[in-house]
């Protein structure tokens, strides 16, 4: 006798996936997301960098949309207004650039002098020649010109991205309203948390990671200033301004920031140690400023705790080079916004989280609609 196919199908019971299965499924999906990030980071990084910056000028557009009707002029001037500022800031860079490059001359020998005076020790010291430790060196320098190659190209490529930064701010702030609606809706269909408080937040938290940044910057300049200043180096106030400006960047700025003063302290005249003087200087407040100034001020303004801050921007900087380093931090407290709010995945948010939350706050789940 034959039994009919479908009350064979629902006498039998299906076994649940494995633990290997859903582990190498979820892995596998982790992959493929960090993978289209890095592969599409051409088009994402500037629109990332442009959607940081159309939130934090949010309330200047408001603000100038009061006194001017139309919306459009009204984000047309808060970019003007931005990118001025900016301007503002790259020509004081530049300018005290070119204060240090008028004493290349002077900074030029006593680097030829100390190039000498090391040879003429590695001679004495180890008994290679001079001419065998040119050769080296002009191995050395190839090797630094096709780094220095590379690093023209990415900046170059840098350029364009900042180019168009300004009209992805302007269309994400003329279409805010029409993104944010279908963000909500989107969200509704899948039953998921709140959406606007999460928006809310969101917003919040790239306004505190820049304020961050901004007590970071004014801390270290703080720090640079007084350390070069009570070593004696020339321009000690520019020259610590400009390293914890340069210091935004995530390692670049750091190593220029600190390359600035030590050059400049060439110029000191019977002072031969200056240059080690600023390096232990610099490499003091760098320390001070990993430890303790970033995950404590940074860190704490988006309630991250300092190991995922570290563990961020190290892994931002290995997918979206730079601009990651820079968009890790708040991308990650963005993330633990809706870790808080997944029941299954708080354990999550708490472990990113900096411990200061409140105990019994009321986080919406999905389980709540």
């Amino acid at each position: 006798m034959c039994i009919p196919f479908n009350i064979y199908l629902s006498n039998m019971t299906l076994s649940p996936t494995p633990f290997y299965q859903r582990v190498a499924m979820k892995l596998l999906a982790v992959v493929l997301i960090f993978t289209i990030l890095y592969v599409l980071q051409d088009i994402l990084i500037p629109l990332a960098i442009a959607l940081l910056f159309s939130v934090i000028l949010q309330p200047v557009i408001k603000l100038i949309n009061k006194i001017i009707p139309s919306r459009t002029i009204a984000i047309m001037i808060a970019i003007a207004i931005f990118i001025v500022l900016l301007a503002a800031l790259f020509y004081f860079l530049y300018s005290q650039i070119m204060l240090v490059m008028e004493k290349f001359p002077i900074i030029k020998n006593r680097i030829f002098e100390i190039q000498s005076d090391i040879q003429h020790w590695v001679k004495y010291k180890y008994g290679i020649s001079n001419k065998k430790q040119s050769q080296w060196l002009t191995d050395y320098m190839a090797q630094g010109s096709t780094y220095i190659a590379s690093t023209m190209i990415a900046i170059s490529s840098l350029i364009f991205d900042i180019l168009l930064i300004p009209i992805y701010v302007f269309l994400i702030s003329y279409y805010q309203k029409l993104l944010c609606g279908g963000m909500v809706d989107l969200m509704k269909k899948y039953k998921s948390i709140e959406t606007v408080e999460v928006m809310n937040e969101s917003e919040s938290i790239m306004r505190s990671f820049l304020y961050g940044l901004i007590i970071e910057a004014s801390i270290i300049a703080a720090l640079n200033s007084l350390g070069l200043y009570f070593i004696g180096v020339e321009q000690a106030i520019m020259l610590g301004i400009m390293a914890a400006i340069l210091n935004i960047i995530p390692y670049i700025g750091g190593i220029v920031g600190t390359a600035l003063p030590m050059f400049v302290s060439l110029t000191a005249v019977n002072k031969p140690s200056m240059p080690i003087y600023v390096l232990i200087v610099m490499i003091a407040v760098q320390l001070i400023d990993n430890n303790f100034v970033q995950p404590y001020v940074v860190g704490s303004k988006v309630k991250i705790n300092g190991l995922f801050v570290m563990l961020g921007v190290l892994l931002g900087g290995f997918i979206w080079g730079v601009a990651g380093m820079f968009l890790a931090i708040p991308a990650l407290a963005i993330f633990k916004l809706f870790l808080d709010r997944i029941e299954g995945l708080k354990p999550l948010g708490k472990m990113l989280g900096d411990g200061k939350e409140q105990k019994d706050a009321e986080i919406v789940t999905i389980e709540n609609y």
